[in-house]
């Protein structure tokens, strides 16, 4: 469990939550775990439970918001619905402005009528971008809905574990038709690429599609599903970014609602769980 901490918390605020508490010398790590246990243990006729926001985070609000926590996540999300003026891809901004793209192989990624297009490409060439934020592991997805497809000879899809550089070292997971349609799950190492598995699936405009490594398991999903995998490949590691691979031959290709993200970790009581606020649970706060 980790926590994305807002301090926002008032010197008045925090006197006054000693003093409720009965706690003293109160250091930054105890905060969080009286956080991370009000979260996740609120008592029995306490305090109303916590609700998850839009994106699924759970908040607690102490004078201002104090902690945002995501139930059972490790770490960072990034979310890209491209709905912004259109122009290149490279450079712009993430919708939810966690981040921004950089095309590091090509040119050819836009924004185009609130989706990522990937434009007509001379035969053979890629078009891949990266989003520039970390992740907090490797143990991460990225996945993109491809609203439309080219009547053949495209490929959309979704790349993980790749680092901050230029160098085409990463796994991927796409839909493409090149006569015919299949999803293909790959890896490619300083360039060289190397299938890990196909399905022979027609592509269809708005799946979903999506590339998971956790461990040496990686996996590629449609809508949810592993259509190719769990496969086991240990050559990548440690890189921490997500992006787009793409490739068209003459037409366009459109994709939207990119997400990336941790994959989750089981959930964990708090360090010092049912102790720290034993005694005084329902004295503290009744409302957040």
């Amino acid at each position: 469990m980790a926590l994305d901490r807002l301090e926002t918390l008032g010197p008045g605020v925090r006197t006054a939550l000693r003093s409720r508490l009965g706690l003293t010398d109160l250091n930054q790590t105890r905060w969080q775990e009286i956080v991370e246990e009000l979260l996740v243990a609120p008592p029995a006729n306490g305090w109303r439970p916590l609700r998850p926001t839009q994106n699924g985070f759970l908040e607690i609000h102490l004078g201002g918001l104090f902690s945002r926590w995501r139930p059972g996540s490790v770490g960072a999300q990034v979310n890209d619905t491209f709905n912004r003026a259109d122009g290149n891809l490279n450079g712009s901004t993430t919708s939810d402005a966690q981040a921004t793209w950089t095309e590091y192989l090509g040119t050819l990624w836009t924004v185009t009528t609130n989706r990522a297009q990937v434009e007509g490409a001379t035969a053979g060439a890629a078009e891949e971008a990266r989003v520039e934020l970390d992740l907090a592991t490797d143990n991460h997805y990225a996945q993109i809905v491809a609203t439309s497809l080219g009547s053949d000879n495209f490929v959309i899809g979704t790349l993980c574990r790749k680092d901050s550089t230029t160098t085409r070292t990463f796994y991927g997971f796409r839909t493409d038709k090149f006569g015919t349609s299949r999803t293909y799950l790959f890896k490619l190492v300083s360039g060289t690429e190397t299938q890990l598995g196909s399905d022979g699936t027609a592509a269809v405009a708005n799946d979903t599609v999506r590339v998971e490594a956790s461990g040496t398991s990686i996996t590629g999903k449609v809508n949810g599903v592993a259509r190719v995998g769990p496969v086991t490949d240990s050559a990548i590691s440690g890189n921490l970014r997500t992006g787009l691979h793409g490739y068209v031959g003459g037409t366009t290709a459109t994709g939207d609602n990119f997400e990336a993200a941790d994959l989750a970790a089981a959930a964990a009581a708090p360090r010092g769980h049912g102790a720290l606020l034993s005694g005084f649970r329902n004295q503290v706060i009744q409302r957040v």
